[in-house]
């Protein structure tokens, strides 16, 4: 689990000895969305498969309608073709890229993932400093963070309820 509603399962590898990406994606979607079903959140699982987290995460909340009244909640972005999957998107899409980001970014006739992507990468770099050579690299499709499932607490608490008010 990387957040509430969201997990992440490296698949490249071993979604071979389940007949590819789509069979496992699919034999996935069907394990978490009977859970979530018997939990009472029918409908309620989506799965994405890309080459990074970033673009699995968007993939599986595209994961949509068929257009014949259907629902496929899976959506495979195959090996080597995120940028293609990312370059329709708006650049608010891309994590980091809040109002003001996405206002200097507009500033510049760059509206689309994909028009980010074909910008030169030295001057992202120079206009926006590490977070412009990021920007740069996840608009082209290249993630190779690894998928992290485990975070530390930013804070503890407890609370003790007593017989008596003692305020």
């Amino acid at each position: 689990i990387t957040r509430p509603g969201r997990c992440a399962v490296a698949t490249r590898g071993p979604s071979r000895y389940f007949g590819g990406d789509e069979a496992l994606a699919a034999l996935v979607h069907a394990r978490v969305d009977a859970l979530l079903t018997e939990r009472g959140w029918p409908g309620a699982a989506a799965v994405g498969v890309a080459d990074g987290p970033f673009a699995a995460g968007l993939a599986a909340e595209s994961a949509g309608g068929n257009g014949d009244g259907s629902v496929n909640r899976v959506q495979v972005v195959p090996a080597g073709e995120t940028a293609g999957f990312l370059a329709p998107l708006p650049v608010e899409a891309l994590w980091g890229v809040g109002p003001k980001t996405a206002e200097r970014l507009h500033g510049l006739g760059l509206h689309t993932i994909g028009d980010l992507a074909r910008w030169p990468e030295a001057d992202l770099g120079r206009r926006f400093g590490q977070h412009g050579y990021d920007l740069a690299r996840h608009a082209r499709g290249m993630d190779e963070r690894p998928v992290v499932t485990e975070h530390e607490a930013k804070s503890i608490s407890q609370e003790t309820t007593f017989a008596r008010d003692i305020s």
